[in-house]
C-alpha cells in the first residue's frame, strides 16, 4: 500500500492526506503545520521526494468533503470510497489500543506539494 501511495504522490494525483487527530493527542509527534517539510521514503527506506505542507485542517471524519477525498487520489477518488477505506484502515489501526473509530472523530487533513524528487 505504501508504494501505491508513493506512486500517487509522485504522479501528482495525491496532494492530500489524513490522519487521526487522536493519534497526535496520544503520541509524541506534533501536529503538522503549514510550511513543514517531510521526506517521503520508498518501501526500502530510501528517500524519494520532499513535500511541503500547504494547508492543515482539523475536522470530523463525517465532514470530509468530496474535494478533500478527490485530492487524496486513491481508488475512484469519490467521498464514498474515501470513507470506506479510511474507516476500515482506522478500525484496523486502533485494534488493541484505547482509540476507537467513530464517524464524528476528528481527523487532521493535510494538503501538500512535492518540491523535490
Amino acid at each position: 500500500m505504501a508504494e501505491e501511495l508513493l506512486a500517487l504522490v509522485l504522479s501528482g494525483q495525491k496532494t492530500g492526506t489524513s490522519s487521526a487527530y487522536q493519534a497526535y493527542e496520544d503520541g509524541d509527534e506534533p501536529l503538522p503545520q503549514v510550511t513543514d517539510l517531510s521526506i517521503i521514503l520508498n518501501g526500502q527506506g530510501q528517500p524519494v521526494c520532499l513535500i511541503q505542507t500547504t494547508s492543515v485542517e482539523i475536522s470530523p471524519f463525517n465532514q470530509v468533503s468530496e474535494i478533500q477525498a478527490f485530492k487524496e487520489g486513491e481508488g475512484d477518488r469519490t467521498l464514498a470510497y474515501w470513507q470506506t477505506v479510511h474507516q476500515e484502515f482506522w478500525e484496523r489501526e486502533f485494534q488493541g489500543s484505547t482509540l476507537t473509530f467513530k464517524p464524528e472523530m476528528l481527523i487532521v487533513y493535510e494538503e501538500f506539494k512535492v518540491i523535490f524528487q
